[in-house]
Formats: C-alpha cells, sequence, structure tokens
C-alpha cells in the first residue's frame, strides 16, 4: 500500500516514473524465463554506453508492449544504479533485470576490466543454454515455448534489420 502511495504522489507532483531495474538473482531469473508458458520468450542485453542499445531498445521495447503472446527479458549486468539512471536519462520503460550483481567488485582497482555485455552474454550460456559467442549489446534471442531458439541476432547483424528479425520471428 506505502508503494502505491508513493506512485500517485509522484504521478500527482508530475514526476514521470519510467521502468524498473529488478534483481531476481540470476538463477532465479532464468528459472522465471524458462518457466513461461508464453509462445515467444524475448532475451535481450542492454549496455547504457553502447550506441545501439540507445536507439534499438526503445524501438524494441515499444514493439512488444502490449503483446499478450510475448514475455521480454531485457538484461544487463551493470550494477543497479547505473540502470536506473539510464532508464531515467533516456525516459525508457522496463523492467529491465540485472544479472551478475553479486559478483566481487574490487576496490582497489584503479582500472576496471570488467565487461557488462560478455558477462551478459556469458549469463545466457551458463543459464538458458544458449550459443551467445558473437552475442552483444543490443543482441536478442527469440525462444519459443519450449525454450527453443527461433531466432537470434549477434554483434555481425546490421542494426536496421534487428527490428525485421524480431517481427518475422513473433508473427
Amino acid at each position: 500500500m506505502r508503494k502505491l502511495s508513493l506512485i500517485l504522489f509522484l504521478n500527482l507532483f508530475g514526476f514521470q516514473l519510467y521502468g524498473q531495474v529488478v534483481n531476481l538473482g540470476d538463477a532465479e531469473l532464468a528459472t522465471k524465463i524458462k518457466k513461461s508458458t508464453k509462445p515467444y520468450k524475448v532475451v535481450y542485453i542492454l549496455c547504457d554506453y553502447c550506441e545501439p542499445s540507445l536507439v534499438l531498445y526503445p524501438q524494441i521495447y515499444k514493439l512488444l508492449s502490449g503483446r499478450k503472446d510475448v514475455d521480454f527479458y531485457p538484461i544487463c549486468a551493470q550494477s543497479s544504479a547505473e540502470v536506473e539512471a539510464y532508464m531515467e536519462n533516456h525516459k525508457v520503460g522496463g523492467p529491465i533485470y540485472v544479472v551478475n550483481q553479486n559478483r566481487k567488485r574490487k576496490w582497489y582497482a584503479i582500472i576496471d576490466f570488467y565487461n557488462p555485455i560478455s558477462v551478459a552474454s556469458d549469463y545466457l550460456t551458463k543459464f538458458l543454454g544458449i550459443d551467445a559467442d558473437k552475442m552483444g549489446a543490443s543482441s536478442f534471442v527469440v525462444l519459443n515455448e519450449k525454450n527453443k531458439v527461433i531466432a537470434q541476432t549477434t554483434y555481425e547483424t546490421e542494426d536496421n534489420s534487428c527490428l525485421n528479425i524480431l517481427k518475422k520471428a513473433i508473427r
């Protein structure tokens, strides 16, 4: 009830609420995806500093919004705070699911070699059994109700053909 009151308060005073960052835990998210009985499940790799993500994610979100036959799982391996800032700054909807939030952060490292794009790809391989070697930011995979891959993009897929691939897969 308190959350509902807060949402109503923020909307009353003109605050625009955008998407929500969801951290179910890596295994729990994989279970949620696998247990979905929808005809189509789209798992999309998001990274806030990748230009194609900034362009493609809002288009895919808009395309899939309101579709009762599709579950959409945008995943990001950046911190929850970074994803929240991205959603607010770029006015994008959600939810966006964060993965690998329990990683050990090196407080003494001057340079951080953590690559959230390859971590998200590794997540798809480890938890969903998807060959994600060539997937990058703004890549996606479409699964059917039996969790079989029916369409997939990679970092080699031209940005302008991604939406066509998705539209064709979820007819």
